[in-house]
């Protein structure tokens, strides 16, 4: 982690980090710790490089759901358990460049078809890099919305945030 991104982990104490091509391992993994949080991690282990995280802050409650690594996509997911609200599922997703598309849409979909119908009323928020994954058909079926209205890999947006929380319908920079 770069010197900058921890101190501002210190300074901000965030709820939340989402990271993707985390490159660990699971030796690597038992090296990264934030003091008062919580980590979930999905290595690629028969491929190099790849792999997603979530860390989460010991205020929150969360649960892990699931987690899924191959050579052709890394995904986490845990639920916040937030009094007075629905529970919210957090994923964090890898889709390599050239990977196949059709299996990664197909895994998002129907995991968060399988824990649609397992928890009651959850919210999504789906983030990661998607490298071009065309989202569009999978958020009308799903109906998420993107947050992110800015490129952010030279001139191409990869990184998204997905999301069916009616407050986050406005694109923020």
């Amino acid at each position: 982690m770069e010197i900058g991104r921890a101190a501002d982990i210190c300074m901000h104490h965030p709820d939340l980090i989402c990271l993707t091509e985390t490159w660990l391992d699971d030796d690597k993994q038992q090296t990264i710790t934030i003091d008062g949080y919580n980590n979930y991690f999905s290595h690629r282990k028969d491929c190099i490089g790849g792999g997603v995280g979530i860390v989460v802050h010991h205020r929150q409650k969360a649960t892990m759901l699931t987690s899924y690594t191959s050579c052709t996509m890394s995904a986490v997911l845990v639920m916040l358990d937030i009094i007075s609200c629905s529970p919210i599922i957090v994923g964090c997703n890898y889709h390599p460049p050239n990977s196949d598309q059709a299996k990664t849409i197909d895994y998002i979909s129907s995991t968060t078809l399988r824990l649609t119908k397992k928890y009651p009323k959850p919210k999504y928020v789906l983030s990661g890099d998607f490298n071009q994954l065309p989202v569009a058909d999978l958020c009308e079926q799903l109906g998420l919305h993107d947050l992110v209205s800015f490129t952010t890999g030279k001139d191409r947006k990869l990184d998204l945030i997905l999301t069916d929380i009616p407050d986050y319908k406005e694109p923020k920079n």
